[in-house]
């Protein structure tokens, strides 16, 4: 399981890389996202923001196909073979396995990977790039304005952005019109910083 050690950055983007290398063809859009993406010198776990491609799979005992989101389904036969373990969390020990997070332990190192679709891709890249504050003070400046960026109402509708008077979701269409929804300036991840 993992250590809960940082380690370099140069380290911490190849594993990223390599993990990534592992769901060639399964996803739509992938980015390393957290520390890595923002170039910090260690990192601790490693984060991934992934729009997973839908396809036909068959599990074990399934006589027939069915539809399935790829990199789910690759994640559940790796888990099943031992590949990957689920990362365990708190005093707890709870795990993350469900449709938009999945956190897993692979070669020791723990991943955390936040799924995404055409809407909500992007805004969960941005708050998930952080740090912590730096995301915090921009669903702050969204709230501002009349917007509120759903973050742990309901599993199916974390990551979304919508509006205070209807609730009608807002499609995030890149990280600079996340920015213009929190009525700031784009800020590349190496700049990204928690407020002092």
């Amino acid at each position: 399981m993992s250590t809960g050690d940082r380690i370099p950055l140069a380290e911490a983007a190849r594993d990223a890389d390599a993990f990534r290398a592992l769901f060639a063809g399964a996803y739509e859009r992938w980015v390393v996202a957290g520390s890595v993406r923002r170039r910090a010198p260690d990192v601790g776990d490693i984060e991934h923001v992934v729009q997973t491609q839908r396809g036909e799979v068959r599990t074990a005992g399934e006589m027939f196909p069915r539809e399935a989101p790829l990199v789910h389904h690759q994640l559940d036969a790796m888990l099943a073979a031992g590949t990957i373990a689920k990362a365990l969390y708190g005093a707890t020990q709870a795990t993350r396995w469900g449709d938009r997070l999945r956190g897993v332990v692979w070669r020791g190192r723990r991943h955390e990977i936040f799924f995404g679709d055409d809407r909500n891709f992007y805004a969960q890249l941005v708050i998930r790039t952080g740090p912590a504050g730096f995301s915090e003070a921009l669903v702050t400046r969204m709230r501002a304005i009349g917007l509120y960026s759903q973050g742990g109402d309901t599993e199916a509708t974390r990551g979304y952005v919508a509006s205070q008077r209807d609730g009608s979701i807002r499609t995030v269409t890149s990280e600079e019109d996340y920015f213009g929804l929190c009525g700031t300036p784009y800020i590349p991840p190496e700049g990204r910083r928690n407020p002092a």
